[in-house]
Parts: C-alpha cells; sequence; structure tokens
C-alpha cells in the first residue's frame, strides 16, 4: 500500500493522510516450486503538524494445492468471512501471522499445523468497547472490565458491576465482550475491545507449536481524562474440537 501524504508546510493545522492497506496474494497450485519471499506491506501514515496519520493493515498472502485441497499460510492472512475455510490440510508456517477477524467461523480441515514462530491471533476482535452481553455497568469514573469467562472487574470510585459470564464453558463459540469507557461526566476514555473467536473441527490432527491467542484489548487514557480511565475488554474464546 502506499504512504499516507505528509502535511508540515505553511501556518495552521497540519494533519497527515492515513497510509493504504496492503493487497492480497492467493497462488493456486498443483506442484509448489517457490521460495522466495511474498509482499503485501502497507503503507505508513504521513506526518503532520497537527496530527499525523495512521499505518494501514497489511494484505494477505495465501496458497492452495488444488489438487489434495491444502491451504498454506507462509506469511501474513486474515481467517474471514462467514463460510468456514473446508480444507484437507492446513498448514500455519513458521513466522506466519493470522489475524481472526470477528465474523470468521472458523476451520473444518482433516489436519491443523501452527508451526514455530507462528501466531493464529483473535486479541481484540471481539465486540467493540461498551458493546456485548458482558459490559459492565459502571461507567462514572473508572470503566468496568468485560466480561465472559469470568465476570470483569468494577472501575474505581463507581459503585456499578463489572461485566457478567455468559456462553459455555464446554463450547464456547461466542466473542469477548469490550470494557466500559471510563468518564468524568464530559468526554469519555477508551476501553478495550473483547477477545475474537477460534472455533475449529479437525478431524484427525492438531500440531500446535506456536501461539494461539484470543486476548482481551488494552484500554486506553488520554489527554486530560486520564484519571478517568476505561475498562479492558474480556477475553474471547478458543474452541478447537478434534
Amino acid at each position: 500500500g502506499g504512504d499516507g501524504g505528509t502535511c508540515t508546510g505553511g501556518s495552521g493545522n497540519r494533519y497527515g493522510g492515513g497510509g493504504a492497506g496492503g493487497g492480497r496474494i492467493a497462488v493456486h497450485f498443483t506442484n509448489r516450486s517457490y521460495t522466495g519471499s511474498f509482499s503485501v506491506a502497507a503503507g505508513s501514515g504521513g506526518f503532520g503538524n497537527t496530527a499525523s496519520g495512521s499505518s494501514g493493515e497489511p494484505g494477505t498472502v495465501v496458497l492452495v494445492q488444488r489438487v489434495d485441497n491444502d491451504l498454506f499460510v507462509p506469511s501474513l492472512f486474515q481467517l474471514e468471512g462467514f463460510v468456514p475455510y473446508n480444507f484437507r490440510n492446513v498448514v500455519f508456517e513458521a513466522g506466519s501471522i493470522t489475524i481472526v477477524t470477528n465474523e470468521s467461523n472458523g476451520i473444518v480441515a482433516v489436519n491443523v499445523t501452527i508451526n514455530e514462530s507462528a501466531l493464529v491471533n483473535a486479541s481484540g476482535r471481539g465486540f467493540a468497547a461498551d458493546v456485548g452481553p458482558g459490559v459492565g455497568t459502571s461507567a462514572l469514573d473508572g470503566g468496568a472490565g468485560g466480561g465472559f469467562g469470568g465476570v470483569g472487574g468494577v472501575g474505581g470510585g463507581t459503585s456499578g458491576s463489572g461485566g457478567v459470564r455468559y456462553n459455555s464453558s464446554l463450547f464456547p463459540e461466542l466473542v469477548g465482550s469490550g470494557g466500559r469507557s471510563g468518564a468524568n461526566g464530559v468526554v469519555n476514555t477508551a476501553a478495550g475491545a473483547g477477545g475474537g473467536k477460534i472455533v475449529w473441527i479437525v478431524n484427525d490432527t492438531l500440531l500446535v507449536l506456536g501461539t494461539v491467542s484470543a486476548g482481551g484489548g488494552v484500554a486506553t487514557s488520554s489527554g486530560s481524562n486520564a484519571g478517568h480511565c476505561g475498562g479492558g475488554g474480556s477475553g474471547g474464546a478458543v474452541y478447537i474440537n478434534t
């Protein structure tokens, strides 16, 4: 993706442009002989005297062996869409990073391998801040933490409650809830988003040598309202039936 524009000249407010998102590479092959690299890099945000733009998100790379219906993730990928990915073998290669989006309906495969240093990550991909069945009720001062597998903590200085538990311990298939934003009566500060969901059916062998994560998002604070911070998002769900 291209970089955002830089705005520094003249007087007054100057705001940098946002960087573009990366592209998509999908190679459907019979015999794999290419050993080089793939690039779907995002553009960087442009600098501005008042505020700089943010960088875009990298794109996706996937390889599909069409004869045996095998899927390989060599570098960057996103599990997305409302239809499950249905393959014989799914291989997340060493060093690859896969983001699991909040609309992903998972994987159905015979075998799944997550190699060394590979990351499958649904962290912060659940309900947004202040959204979800596990959002707490305290929001006058410090915001409550989101609830999911456990109850969220109560925000400081309030009399409300943290987020409640929901879904199933044995069959967790929902995403985590966002934290409650903190407030000083005027402006809210940012709470964390809930963790997403990783729901897979693996009919034979699951081999995990890397990392699988569905953690909750971290709350942030800002400016003069930093004393009224938001709550963290709850963790999400990892449910693998093998």
